[in-house]
């Protein structure tokens, strides 16, 4: 797959992941599959992930976040998020 069909990094749903270069993405996945991982190990997602690894285009992407498609994080999913993996 192609850099620019890992477009994350351009989304409405992208944010930052603090202290992190990864990102989370912020839309509802209740109505589609999530894109799909070569590896998990750097690809927690939707909290903390790197598109890198990101084996497919994504199908939820846009330029406009959709308030009612927006998921809000709890405090303690942020902190898992930033963790990651090193739990």
């Amino acid at each position: 797959m192609s850099k620019e069909e890992k477009n994350c990094w351009t989304c409405g749903y992208k944010e930052e992941v603090p202290g992190s270069c990864h990102i989370s993405c912020m839309r509802i996945w209740e109505d589609m599959q999530p894109p799909k991982a070569k590896s998990t190990r750097y690809y927690l997602f939707p909290m903390n992930f790197d598109p890198v690894w990101q084996e497919e285009k994504c199908k939820g992407w846009t330029k406009k976040r959709d308030p009612i498609k927006t998921k809000q994080f709890s405090p303690l999913e942020r902190v898992f998020g930033v963790l990651g993996r090193r739990l």
